[in-house]
C-alpha cells in the first residue's frame, strides 16, 4: 500500500514537469510512430535498397531500446529534483533510508519500462517472440533503465546538461545494427553494450549462450552504476553516513 502511494506521488511529480512528462510518455509515442513509418515507408525503401539481412528484428530491437533510455533519463531527473529539494538529505535520516529510496526509484522506473516494452512489442507486431524471450528481454531492459537512471544522476548536474548527455548516449543505438557492419572489431565493441545483446536475443531466439551473455552484460552495467552508494553518495550531505 505504501509503495502504491509513493508510485502515485511519483507520477504526480512527473506530470508537474513538462520535460519529464514528455520523456515518460514518448516511448509509446515512438512505438506508434515507428509502426506507421515501417508500415508505409519500409515497403517503398525495400523496392530501391537491398539489405543483406531482414530488417524487422533490428527495427524491433531499436524501438524497444528507446524505452530504457527515455525512462532512465526520467529516473535520473527525478533524483536530481529530489537532490535540489533536499529530499535525499531528509531520506537519509528516516527509517526509509538510502536503500529504501533507491529501491523505490529503481522499482518505479523498472515497472514502467517492463510494461512499455510489452506495449511497444504489441504495437509494432513486427515478428513473433516466444513468451520466455519476450519476458526476459523486458526484464533486462527494466534493469538497464535503472542503470541509465543512475548514470544520468551521476554525470548530470541539471536537466539541461542531462538532455545533452542523453543525446550523446543515443549513439549506442547504432550497435543494434552491428550485424550490418562488416568489421570484426566493431562486433567486439558492440558486445560491451546491452544494445547488442538485446538484438541477439531477438535475432537468435532460444540460444542459451545469448541469454547468459545478455544477462551478464546488463548486470555488469547495473553493478558499475550502483557502486559508491548507488550513485548519489557524493551528492548528498549524508552520503557518507
Amino acid at each position: 500500500m505504501n509503495f502504491l502511494r509513493i508510485l502515485i506521488s511519483d507520477l504526480k511529480m512527473i506530470m508537474r514537469d513538462p520535460i519529464m512528462a514528455m520523456l515518460f510518455f514518448i516511448p509509446v509515442v515512438i512505438g506508434i510512430l515507428f509502426k506507421l513509418l515501417i508500415h508505409f515507408l519500409l515497403p517503398i525503401a525495400l523496392e530501391y535498397i537491398e539489405f543483406a539481412l531482414p530488417l524487422e528484428p533490428y527495427l524491433l530491437s531499436m524501438t524497444l531500446m528507446m524505452t530504457p533510455y527515455m525512462l532512465g533519463v526520467v529516473m535520473g531527473f527525478m533524483m536530481l529534483d529530489d537532490k535540489d529539494g533536499n529530499i535525499l538529505d531528509l531520506v537519509m535520516v528516516t527509517p526509509f533510508g538510502r536503500r529504501g529510496y533507491l529501491l523505490n526509484r529503481i522499482l518505479f522506473i523498472s515497472i514502467f519500462t517492463f510494461i512499455y516494452t510489452l506495449i511497444n512489442y504489441s504495437i509494432l507486431n513486427l515478428m513473433a517472440l516466444n513468451f520466455i524471450s519476450l519476458l526476459y528481454i523486458s526484464l533486462l531492459l527494466s534493469i538497464f533503465a535503472a542503470s541509465i537512471g543512475l548514470l544520468f544522476y551521476r554525470i548530470a548536474s541539471d536537466k539541461i546538461i542531462g538532455l545533452t548527455y542523453a543525446k550523446i548516449l543515443n549513439f549506442v543505438i547504432i550497435f543494434v545494427f552491428a550485424d550490418f557492419i562488416k568489421a570484426e572489431w566493431f562486433i567486439y565493441v558492440a558486445a560491451v553494450f546491452p544494445t547488442y545483446w538485446i538484438t541477439r536475443l531477438i535475432t537468435n531466439q532460444g540460444v542459451a549462450t545469448n541469454y547468459i551473455l545478455a544477462g551478464v552484460v546488463v548486470l555488469i552495467w547495473f553493478l558499475i552504476m550502483s557502486v559508491n552508494g548507488m550513485g548519489f553518495d557524493k551528492r548528498s550531505n549524508y552520503g557518507n553516513h
